[in-house]
């Protein structure tokens, strides 16, 4: 049954009627890879190829032909287009653009049900049917790594399939300004069964995920089989906003600070009741709290490390989300504070300069463009000396041991006899496969004993700070002095 036929009949007339026919000829193309979802395409005539431009000579994965719905699921996530659809036969495509079906739907509640629901069940169907897939004629949507984009499907369908009821239990559940205290208990508890559903097929996915992708040796083939799984999952993790911040960033030079910002805040946000849901789980995870726990015990070793009876001098290498730098000018305002921040990309310094709404009067900021990675290998030198503290923070789980050595030694004129270094780490954690392939946000992880030997080595001693007994056992903070 295609996903048309599953509408109740009035709500598919209605629908039809709020389309537009689009006639395309031989060649044109419908969808353009990169594109940012959101329209809904039915072909009434024709046919069209799903093309993978990127290789030479490119692939056709799939033809699709009258009947086939396109983009119903990017509707909803507003997810890029992951392919080209170019018309191979002359037909008529119906539009439906999102801001015109977001205002068909939100005026026609019966409608809007019937449509959700079709989506839930035909996103279902297409799951479940993963499991059958097979022959040496099947292509997947990229045209490539076809054994891991069907064992990612096996993966994760099930799980899906999950989200995908309860979203639409999500949906029709009572409206939040509920007209009775019944109403209001009934979503209440609509919502909590639906959290605690959420977080065991999330633990599930999580646990597939983990052997899965655990059991492949080779590295080239573990990154296209975790590729494959994000792709799978993300019509609907992605409705979170750590996961869509996550990914956003993976295109963006400034690097991780939007997703770090996000998870320190702690607030789960998302697209709807589902992404709400769902970044709960995500920003509960081990290394989000780790994260969350480093900022917070890093904010006190600043303050502990800085003199109480005159300004302070700081460094900041990786300004990240600007939110240490917000928190320790006011912390430090009393006495006074000036703050060297060293990144090397302007715009996260601007932006880190704009986002402080206040600025206190004792607290002075110095800006400073320098490639990170060019000072850990020592092509360039920082251009202020001894400081009371300083801090790299978020750097080490994306610098590899050759980089972070080198990264310390070009430290050692900032870090004076009676100054110390902080540093912020991830240990291994079992929720790294989450972050490594769902979230396509890789971190190295080291032991204590690692960072130990890397900061000794660079020639420093180092402790690490006990952490708080809430926090897990994968948040690392180390203050370092000079030996």
């Amino acid at each position: 049954m295609s996903f048309l036929e599953q509408l109740e009949s009035d709500a598919r007339d209605r629908l039809m009627a709020a389309g537009e026919v689009q006639r395309l000829e031989f060649g044109e193309y419908l969808m353009r890879r990169g594109e940012k979802g959101g329209d809904v395409f039915l072909v009434e005539s024709g046919t069209f190829d799903v093309v993978d431009t990127r290789t030479f000579p490119e692939r056709i994965i799939q033809v699709v032909g009258a009947g086939a719905w396109l983009g119903e699921t990017a509707f909803m996530t507003g997810e890029v287009r992951t392919a080209d659809i170019r018309c191979s036969a002359v037909g008529d495509v119906r539009v439906w653009t999102k801001e015109r079906l977001d205002q068909t739907l939100q005026k026609d509640l019966a409608l809007e049900r019937s449509f959700y629901r079709s989506i839930a069940q035909e996103t279902t169907r297409r799951l479940r049917g993963m499991h059958n897939l097979g022959g040496s004629d099947h292509r997947t949507r990229l045209g490539e790594g076809i054994a891991a984009e069907k064992e990612a499907q096996s993966v994760a369908s099930e799980v899906l399939s999950v989200w995908a009821d309860l979203d639409m239990r999500l949906r029709a559940a009572p409206a939040g300004a509920a007209n009775s205290e019944a109403e209001k208990e009934k979503r209440e508890q609509i919502y909590r069964e639906t959290q605690a559903a959420i977080q065991r097929a999330f633990d599930k996915l999580q646990e597939r995920a983990r052997h899965w992708l655990g059991g492949i040796q080779d590295s080239s083939e573990r990154y296209l089989a975790g590729e494959a799984l994000c792709r799978t999952v993300q019509p609907f993790l992605q409705q979170a906003h750590l996961c869509e911040f996550a990914l956003e960033s993976v295109q963006m030079d400034a690097g991780r600070r939007v997703p770090r910002a996000h998870i320190i805040r702690g607030q789960a946000t998302g697209h709807g009741a589902l992404g709400e849901l769902l970044d709960s789980v995500l920003i509960d995870l081990p290394t989000s709290q780790a994260i969350r726990s480093n900022f917070q015990a890093l904010t006190g070793e600043v303050e502990a490390g800085a003199p109480s009876d005159a300004p302070a001098q700081i460094a900041l290498l990786g300004v990240g989300s600007g939110a240490l730098l917000a928190d320790l000018s006011i912390r430090l305002a009393r006495s006074g504070v000036t703050i060297q921040l060293v990144d090397g990309d302007p715009e996260v310094l601007q932006s880190a300069d704009m986002g402080m709404s206040v600025r206190p009067r004792n607290t002075h900021l110095n800006m400073m463009r320098i490639d990170l990675g060019m000072l850990a290998m020592g092509r360039v030198s920082l251009p202020f000396g001894t400081q009371h503290v300083t801090v790299v923070d978020g750097l080490a789980v994306h610098l590899p041991d050759r980089l972070l050595a080198g990264l310390l030694k070009q430290l050692h004129e900032q870090v004076g006899s009676d100054g110390r270094l902080l540093l912020t780490s991830l240990g291994p954690s079992r929720d790294s496969v989450v972050f490594d392939h769902l979230l396509r946000w890789p971190m190295i992880r080291r032991s204590p004993r690692q960072i130990s030997g890397l900061v000794e080595a660079a020639g420093f001693r180092v402790e690490q700070v006990e952490n708080d007994t809430d926090a897990p056992d994968c948040a690392q903070l180390f203050r370092i002095f000079r030996d």
